[in-house]
């Protein structure tokens, strides 16, 4: 029996709304700011989005308009509270929890608006490539970075810094190609990322087999922070450590043993890593070599005297003439 022409138009009616963006079931409408690429910014009635653009009510006019993908710079939807909440665990440092949440969020896209620029899934996943930076996961890094779509983030953010394809390399495990690339940025010792770098080289010189190369490379890293708790700075002094343990040098065991000591007291509460060999932890039970004072000045004779100091000599000048006898 056939259906009934009117319910036949609307199930095809129902499938292009779908397939245009103009109906996602589960999504409610939200009010936003919605910045267009020529830097525009108007408050629209955001009622969904889709593959060809993002469906807004404009001003009285009852039928929702849309606007293509790629006139959209952003749009500042409204943060939930699994956001807040994700955000609220990455600013505490509570890494491993913030990952947790971010993740519950991206996976509601529908409630997102996905794929408008400023979905909260896509940034969701920028987040998590950020933490991953953090905790020194390159296979992370790569893995998220090839999930995520950049032209529905914000305009700001479309474009990925170099460094993040540094990681992409390491990540994928190509080193030469990712060494090329970590010697072409630019950054001086100081600048932001910097440590960033020393550890993406320490890390790929440390797989090429070069570990000398690799050890300065670390070094460089966690000097750039030195004494704070960023995991980065950890990692690197670890790896620095074990490297130069390896190398067996003799001339190098002072050098190795304040490595050790710093790392116990700066970052592990008085421990080393997992896993540290016994010779690491004979370099811990050690005390440092503290500096020597300097020597004190040997005692003088009984009978020794300093010599008075003499009268500078009187500067020459002309003689007084006596004085003039009074008439």
């Amino acid at each position: 029996m056939h259906k009934p022409l009117i319910s036949r138009f609307r199930i095809v009616l129902l499938l292009l709304l779908v397939d245009y963006g103009f109906l996602i079931t589960g999504a409610k409408s939200v009010e936003a700011d919605v910045t267009l690429t020529n830097g525009q910014t108007e408050q629209f009635d955001v009622v969904s989005a889709g593959a060809n653009g993002v469906s807004v009510r404009i001003g009285s006019v009852p039928t929702p308009q849309l606007i293509p993908l790629n006139r959209i710079a952003n749009i500042a939807f409204p943060t939930s509270d699994a956001w807040n909440q994700a955000e609220e665990f990455h600013a505490m440092g509570e890494l491993e929890k913030a990952l947790r949440a971010y993740q519950a969020v991206i996976k509601d896209t529908r409630g997102n608006f996905y794929p408008a620029p400023g979905n909260h899934s896509s940034l969701g996943i920028l987040r998590i490539i950020e933490i991953h930076r953090e905790l020194g996961n390159a296979e992370q890094v790569a893995n998220w970075s090839s999930r995520l779509k950049r032209e529905t983030l914000p305009l700001q953010h479309r474009e990925a810094p170099p460094i993040i394809q540094c990681w992409i390399e390491i990540g994928q495990k190509n080193w030469e190609p990712a060494i090329q690339l970590i010697d072409a940025v630019q950054l001086a010792p100081t600048d932001p990322g910097a440590e960033e770098l020393g550890y993406l080289r320490g890390l790929a010189l440390e797989s090429s087999g070069k570990p000398k190369e690799a050890i300065a490379a670390y070094g460089s890293a966690y000097s750039f922070h030195f004494g704070e708790q960023t995991e980065l700075a950890k990692r690197s002094l670890q790896a620095a450590a074990r490297l130069l343990e390896n190398l067996g040098s003799e001339n190098r065991q002072a050098e190795l043993k304040g490595m050790v000591h710093t790392y116990a007291k700066v970052y592990n509460s008085g421990k080393l890593w997992e896993g540290a060999s016994q010779g690491a932890e004979s370099l811990l039970a050690e005390e440092l070599d503290q500096p020597k004072p300097p020597e004190p000045p040997e005692p003088k004779d009984e009978g020794e005297q300093e010599a008075a100091p003499k009268a500078p000599p009187k500067e020459p000048g002309k003689a007084k003439k006596p004085a003039a006898k009074k008439k």
